[in-house]
Order: C-alpha cells, then structure tokens, then sequence
C-alpha cells in the first residue's frame, strides 16, 4: 500500500497543472513505511515529474495492480489528474481510465461522510484529522512560488493522513467485533462498545482542495 497524493493549480485537469505528486509505502496498522517521496515541477516541470511517477512505481503496471496499492482522501481527484495531464503531454499511462479507476485502493473519503453523519458538505481530512487547514489556503502559496510553504503543507496533510489511517486501523477491527457484528446476528454489542463519537467539522472560511 501506499500513501498518494498531489497539489495541484486549481481542479480542472484540463487546464491547470499538477504541482507535486508524493507518495509513501504503508507500513502494516497504516504507520509510515518509508521516506516520503515528493516530486516538485519546479524542480523540472510537470511532464517530467508525471513521467518520473511513471517509471519509478507500479501505479500504471497493468500486469501488477497489486504493486502499487494506493491510499489516499479522494482519490478520484488524483487519478483524473495523473491521465489527464499525462494524456495532456503525449504520455502513453499504457493503461485506459476504467483499469486506473478499478484498481485496488483504499480511499478514506466514504469513511469521513460516514463519519460526518452520511454529509459530504464537511467531510474532509481537516474535519477528522490533525490536518490544520484545507488545500485552498495553499493556494497563494503556489501562486507566490513560495515553495518552503508548500512543502511544510504537504508534510503536515501527510502526518494528519497517516494519523488518521492508524486510528481506524485500531478502531474499525474493534468497532466491527464489538458493535457491528453483533447488531447484524442480532446480538447484544459487546459491554463498553459504541459507535465512535464523530466530530462535527469545524467551520471554516476556506474553499475546497485545490
């Protein structure tokens, strides 16, 4: 498993353009399992970053869906960026859109509206993680060139990611045999064992993710 993730210049992959793309392998309970690697167009541009992801994981290998096993929040939002600007520059992925969307990947996105009350208005990871602020407040950032900023946000979106992943890597297992399993034989749940308390999204000013 790996964890992925890219920032972007705005959301539509027709016309703005991939920034960083960064991944980290996934250790077993969801801990870090590796450096985390972030590829910068501003240290070449973004063809040659969507080719370096290209030749350095397994993301596009047809024969080895397996081989890189993405994790991630929204991750329909990263694979329409990857073709999309990869088709954007004559790069042949060598797969088609159905193969990338029906890879193996585990995305944290439904988990959150679930936690949100079944609400996507507000299910986002700095709703239900220690993520400090959304993607949008980078955004000047970006437009500045100012690249220090952009790398302290990707590591802390990182560790809020990884956090929260280790977190319901401990609870679900518990909740499930506790809880859910019980209610579905009809059961009574397990002593001590209730749906977890789920933190209302605190309002923010900002936009969506870029």
């Amino acid at each position: 498993m790996y964890y992925l993730d890219i920032e972007t210049t705005g959301l539509d992959p027709r016309k703005d353009r991939i920034i960083t793309i960064q991944y980290q392998a996934v250790a077993p309970g969801g801990r870090p399992g590796g450096p985390l690697h972030v590829l910068k167009a501003w240290e070449a541009d973004e063809k040659s970053i969507l080719a370096r992801f290209q030749r350095d994981t397994k993301f596009f290998d047809r024969n080895d869906p397996w081989g890189f096993f993405p994790t991630g929040f929204n991750l329909g939002f990263e694979y329409r960026f990857l073709l999309g600007r990869m088709q954007r520059h004559g790069l042949d992925p060598g797969v088609d859109w159905d193969f990338a969307f029906s890879k193996p990947s585990l995305d944290l996105h439904p988990v959150a509206v679930l936690m949100n009350g079944g609400r996507y208005k507000g299910a986002s990871l700095e709703a239900f993680s220690a993520k400090p602020t959304s993607g949008h407040a980078v955004i000047h950032a970006l437009q500045t060139e100012d690249w220090a900023t952009v790398e302290d946000y990707i590591q802390k979106e990182t560790d809020a990611f990884f956090d929260l992943l280790q977190k319901l890597h401990s609870a679900m297992p518990r909740f499930w045999e506790g809880t859910l399993k019980p209610l579905l034989e009809g059961t009574p749940p397990r002593e001590g064992m209730r749906p977890p308390a789920v933190r209302p999204p605190v309002p923010r000013i900002d936009g969506p993710r870029p």
